[in-house]
């Protein structure tokens, strides 16, 4: 997956005081929460056929990341950090020690604040996604 995972799209909402009727109007939302499942239930049962046709999910019909900050690289780490954070969670459900995922955790989080575009930190966390399966 490493290679494919920078074909995944992506883009950002924009800024919106009336988030509700902008979504209305244009159409656009957030990606589908179902398609956070299906990846975050692949983590959790240590399906690694599951979490790369997740990924293949993602690479087919792309992001949509809601607006978080003004500052487009701190946007990227919220993003990465809050997704990193979910994923954890389910791996801990899925039986990886709580004491390691944690350590994990603050590994992945430190090693994000080091990334500086988007694709890179797709690419990150599709590598991550893989290795928590491995683990």
């Amino acid at each position: 997956m490493d290679k494919n995972a920078s074909k995944i799209n992506y883009e950002f909402l924009d800024s919106s005081r009336n988030f509700i009727y902008d979504a209305r109007e244009t159409g656009k939302t957030h990606t589908s929460f179902q398609y956070e499942i299906v990846l975050f239930t692949a983590i959790r049962n240590g399906d690694i056929h599951g979490v790369k046709m997740s990924l293949e999910l993602y690479q087919k019909s792309g992001l949509i990341i809601g607006h978080m900050s003004n500052n487009p690289l701190r946007e990227i780490h919220y993003w990465a950090v809050a997704t990193i954070a979910v994923a954890i969670h389910y791996a801990i459900l899925g039986g990886l020690d709580e004491s390691e995922a944690y350590q994990l955790s603050d590994r992945y989080i430190q090693e994000i604040d080091l990334l500086k575009t988007m694709d890179e930190c797709i690419d990150y966390l599709c590598r991550k996604a893989m290795e928590l399966v491995s683990v």
